[in-house]
């Protein structure tokens, strides 16, 4: 009975995650040419497009989907017509039992079907991983939303007014609670994993009660996925305002020292010595990346008595330019648009065909279902 009422919340939660992925495809599709900073240890690191770190955002909760797939298929069995642990003598046809009931199998060994239920630790390890995605995702949006960065905005219908400081109407509470039920799924999880610990290989209360825990802990995630992306579907990238700080920035810095390895013949930790250099010199100046010159990148080179490169100013503040570093990184999953593009026109199939399987999934359950109405109703026609 819990294999199926597990099968059904767990059936709700599939249709919950693609919607998101869906969603995030659409804002990546529109936000192709976002120009936006890429952190790493949360500075600058290179640039990236939104749409580039959405695709990210897709993949990883394609990953936790497919552990949903396969924590579906280890539900999805009969346990019926085991007794306790032994089987029955009564005349069980379990697989006609699977049939009626839209499950894809029969779990054959009889004392394993009360004693494993490490079908329910699978749905809560897979959600565990969506959990984290997602309180990550939107602890990313959260900071990046401050006012001191203002990269994106909240519509207002998802904003709360503060009870004591009037000038605050802003989402942070919601991004707030994303990391809470996200928390709250890897609470159930951790819960189901102690209570089990230690416990016999057995039919005891320990594993009865397990998909009690399970179901607790879909309910949270489905928490957890719904906020969140009421948040993505109202966030509001400042397009103009991410441009003007990668541009300020250094994060295309790693495309100057490429070009002093393949262009002048310097090697790799010479060239980053030097264009490191250059970077604390024009911080120290007060200077923004764009107006660095070619004379400041000799001053560094100086500064380490070592050979000056000569660039002229025009080519550093073109290797130094967000916009012409996006469009050069046309490789295989890089950030330029069209490769993006190309990424996501992948993805939209592979989500079409998750959104396949589900819908076979739904049909198998409702088609045995309607089945198994048939069958009563002929054999109370009969009986009556």
């Amino acid at each position: 009975m819990y294999r199926m009422k597990l099968r059904d919340k767990l059936l709700d939660v599939v249709d919950d995650l693609l919607e998101l992925m869906k969603l995030t495809h659409r804002m990546a599709m529109d936000n192709l040419d976002t120009i936006m900073v890429g952190h790493t240890h949360m500075n600058h690191g290179q640039p990236i497009t939104y749409a580039h770190y959405l695709i990210a955002t897709i993949d990883g909760l394609y990953r936790g989907l497919e552990q949903l797939e396969l924590a579906y298929r280890f539900t999805n069995v009969n346990s019926g017509g085991c007794g306790s642990c032994s089987g029955t003598t009564w005349p069980v046809d379990r697989g006609l039992m699977a049939d009626l009931l839209g499950l894809d199998g029969v779990m054959e060994p009889t004392y394993d079907c009360e004693a494993s239920q490490d079908h329910s630790m699978a749905i809560m390890f897979a959600l565990s991983n969506i959990a984290l995605h997602l309180s990550r995702y939107a602890r990313n949006q959260y900071i990046l939303a401050f006012d001191e960065f203002d990269m994106f905005r909240t519509h207002p219908s998802m904003c709360g007014m503060s009870s004591f400081m009037p000038q605050k109407c802003d989402p942070c509470s919601m991004f707030e609670w994303v990391g809470i039920t996200a928390s709250d799924v890897l609470g159930e999880m951790s819960r189901g994993a102690f209570q089990m610990k230690g416990e016999p290989h057995a039919d005891v209360q320990a594993a009865f009660q397990l998909p009690f825990v399970t179901a607790d802990c879909m309910v949270k995630a489905q928490a957890c996925i719904g906020t969140y992306h009421d948040l993505l579907k109202h966030s509001i990238p400042q397009k103009e305002r991410m441009l003007k700080i990668v541009r300020a920035g250094y994060s295309c810095a790693t495309e100057v020292a490429s070009h002093l390895i393949k262009e002048h013949g310097y090697g790799g930790r010479l060239a980053h010595s030097v264009v490191a250099t250059m970077v604390r010199k024009a911080r120290e100046k007060g200077l923004k990346s764009y107006e660095c010159t070619g004379e400041l990148l000799d001053e560094a080179a100086v500064y380490l008595d070592v050979r000056q490169p000569g660039l002229d100013t025009e080519t550093v503040q073109r290797l130094l330019d967000p916009e012409s570093f996006i469009q050069s990184h046309h490789h295989l999953g890089g950030t330029a648009p069209k490769e993006n593009r190309r990424l996501l026109e992948k993805r939209a199939g592979t989500l079409d065909q998750a959104a396949e399987r589900q819908s076979a999934r739904r049909e198998r359950v409702e088609t045995a279902l309607r089945n198994l109405d048939r069958k009563s109703a002929q054999i109370q026609g009969r009986s009556a």
